[in-house]
């Protein structure tokens, strides 16, 4: 587990997510390599890592078409609408909000149930005043499997395999612009294990003259592993900003974090670990 502290320096929807940059301040992290196969680690060697802290934000549809298309200017086009097919679902409440649920399928691909092409399934929740999108569900897998499902009752905890991701984004309503405050996504991995990553966005700022403009070399790197970021841990911060507070760990999960030692333990190991080698090399007194 990982929890961290982040900066997001973006210029817009129709710009690709690439040119963004995230920058840490603060991170604190669990044991890890530990719990990694021979095989993960042999992989990971080979070709690299992955950042999910770069990959969750990169993640709902939104973005990621202006990130895939040539012509990302497009966004708001007919070439945009024409990459899935629409189809209105219900009307319902958001928030406060009335909302229209639009489904999207992937368009042009023949569904049968020996079909093993893998594409995205996923709903917007449009309000119908101003046509802003406040939410994005997506499900990304074998599209013969999900054209059967009740994506209302899907549950990670009794997934199938051929089902691989499952994305959310919320998105805030400000001044007639949309910006994303919360993104969640699942992905399977085996039936034991899922990869959880949230996003939660609490400040927006929208004039440029008051960013604090992040430079390149404080740029997270996408093919980094973000559990090998060196980073010092500071209790007293999380003291003040704790979302293992705010949303406590179920207990199975929990156990199995602790299985070994104390996630405090954890943290302060891990933590001055990291600050040691990066921090301090030629401060002798920090190693005794």
């Amino acid at each position: 587990m990982i929890e961290a502290d982040v900066e997001i320096q973006d210029y817009g929807i129709i710009t690709a997510t690439s040119k963004s940059k995230i920058r840490v301040n603060e991170l604190r992290k669990t044991d890890f390599e530990s719990g990694r196969g021979f095989l993960e680690k042999t992989l990971k060697s080979i070709f690299g890592g992955k950042n999910t802290l770069v990959q969750t934000y990169r993640s709902p549809f939104l973005r990621r078409y202006a990130t895939l298309s040539k012509n990302p200017e497009d966004i708001t086009t007919r070439k945009f609408l024409d990459f899935f097919d629409f189809k209105y679902v219900s009307s319902t409440k958001l928030d406060g909000n009335d909302v229209y649920i639009i489904q999207y399928t992937p368009k042009g691909i023949k569904i049968s149930s020996n079909t093993k092409q893998f594409d995205s399934y996923g709903f917007l929740y449009i309000k119908p005043s101003d046509f802003i999108i406040l939410k994005q569900e997506e499900y990304f897998g074998n599209v013969a499997i999900l054209e059967k499902l009740d994506f209302r009752e899907l549950s990670f905890s009794t997934i199938i395999p051929d089902i691989f991701t499952k994305q959310l984004a919320i998105y805030d309503d400000k001044m007639g612009s949309q910006y994303p405050i919360f993104i969640e996504n699942i992905k399977y991995v085996t039936k034991q294990e899922f990869e959880i990553t949230l996003l939660m966005i609490n400040n927006i700022n929208t004039d440029k003259r008051e960013f604090d403009r992040i430079r390149k070399k404080e740029t997270l790197d996408i093919d980094d592993y973000l559990d090998e970021e060196e980073y010092e841990y500071r209790p007293d911060f999380w003291k003040n900003y704790n979302q293992l507070l705010l949303s406590p760990l179920d207990n199975p999960i929990k156990f199995d974090l602790e299985r070994k030692r104390p996630l405090e333990t954890q943290f302060l190991e891990n933590g001055k670990i990291s600050a040691r080698k990066k921090w301090h090399f030629w401060d002798f007194k920090n190693f005794k």
